[in-house]
This record gives C-alpha cells, sequence and structure tokens, in this order.
C-alpha cells in the first residue's frame, strides 16, 4: 500500500508557490526518493552517500494548458504525472527546482517537443545504468537538456566521489543488487544531483528558484 511522503500534507500549498513562480517546461525538479532494491536494501541511500547529495532523483516539469506535470523515469518506466500527485511521493521535505538561467520561449519550445518525444518513445528504466536503449532519471534529464542545445556537468565514475567507506557500503550492496539485474557501477561515468561543487547541480548554465525546506523552516523530523 502506498504512503505517501511527508510533502503530501503541504502538497496543494507549494502546487500555488509553483503556479505564483511559475514553473516552467524544461525545469529540473530535484528530490529524495526512497527506492528500494532487492531485499529492501535502500537504493537511494546509496547513490546519497555515492554522490554526497541530498537528492536521489531528478523530474522535468511539463506544464500544458496551466496544468503542472513532470516527466520522469523510475522501475515502472517512463511516466507522466501531475506535480500535485509526485509530491506525494518525495521522501523527505528536500526538494528544489533548477531553471536555465537564459530560459526564452524557443526554450520552452522545444523542451517541450523533446519531453513529449522522450514520453512517446517510454523508455524502460536503465537497472544497470549501462543500456543505450534504457534509462535512469539523471541520464533522462541530461539527454533531453543536451537535446536542446545545453551541456550540464559531465558524468562521473562514483568510484571518484566516494571515500573508501562508502565505496564497501556500496559494494556490498552491489553484492546483493547485481543477481537480481541491477546495480550501482562504480567505474562507468554516471549523470547526478551532486551538490553546488560537482554533478548536476554545479551547472553554470542552470539556477534555483525554489527549495525547500525554506529558510528557517524546521524539517519534520516524523
Amino acid at each position: 500500500m502506498f504512503t505517501p511522503g511527508p510533502l503530501h500534507s503541504r502538497r496543494k500549498e507549494i502546487i500555488a508557490e509553483l503556479e505564483q513562480l511559475p514553473l516552467r517546461t524544461g525545469d529540473i525538479l530535484y528530490r529524495y526518493s526512497d527506492a528500494r532494491g532487492p531485499l529492501g536494501l535502500p537504493f537511494s541511500r546509496l547513490l546519497r552517500i555515492a554522490t554526497d547529495s541530498l537528492y536521489s532523483h531528478a523530474a522535468l516539469a511539463l506544464v500544458e494548458h496551466d496544468e503542472l506535470y513532470v516527466k520522469e523515469v523510475t522501475d515502472r518506466g517512463t511516466l507522466k504525472l501531475r506535480v500535485l500527485d509526485w509530491l506525494s511521493t518525495c521522501a523527505d521535505e528536500n526538494m528544489q527546482v533548477q531553471r536555465l538561467k537564459s530560459y526564452t520561449s524557443e526554450d520552452e519550445r522545444n523542451f517541450t517537443d523533446a519531453i513529449n518525444r522522450f514520453l512517446e518513445a517510454d523508455y524502460d528504466y536503465d537497472y544497470k545504468f549501462n543500456s543505450r536503449n534504457r534509462y535512469y532519471c539523471f541520464e533522462a534529464v541530461f539527454d533531453i537538456y543536451k537535446e536542446c542545445g545545453y551541456i550540464l556537468a559531465e558524468p562521473k565514475p562514483a568510484k571518484e566521489l566516494i571515500t573508501p567507506v562508502s565505496r564497501g557500503v556500496i559494494a556490498t550492496g552491489n553484492f546483493f543488487f547485481k543477481p537480481f539485474g541491477t546495480s550501482l557501477p562504480l567505474d562507468k561515468p554516471l549523470h547526478y544531483a551532486g551538490n553546488d561543487e560537482h554533478g548536476m547541480l554545479s551547472s553554470p548554465l542552470t539556477e534555483c528558484v525554489y527549495k525547500l525546506p525554506k529558510p528557517g523552516e524546521i524539517p519534520d523530523s516524523n
């Protein structure tokens, strides 16, 4: 049974703020999603550790007829959800929106076309992070931006980002994940959220236009 996350009770308030912003097609929404692998192992948490980030997932905004949607790739494949519903799936209260600094009406058209083409292709999720015909969330965002003429931060192998202790934790997780067809490779360059110093969040092409928790807010400990 689905259990809504901590932003569920605030989702209408947040939607009102995103409408006021306003959210634009092509904006990147970062959040933490508590994805679990085989045997309930915390895959999203391992990704957070590996990339030193608050976020383990990214989606792209798509605004249609004044309704706010996201396009995302999850273990259920390529999805289009109302942002109202997407907020309920956030596993904690950390969420932010990044926007292209030079955003124009031409960008809006290009992002709309690229996102809709991606939705029509209906790609499956890449459990092994190495398929040319499947995608994981950050890779999908990167490729759509690239298609629209913008290169976000280049990918890096996880082994270049993590401490020896973290590497051991991830290697242990991969030991359990691999027999089930999924793993987090340490040698393959990966796209990831990161932070202000590395990863997609460090790109000089985008800037934060909305962030939770807000300054002064204390996240719910429950």
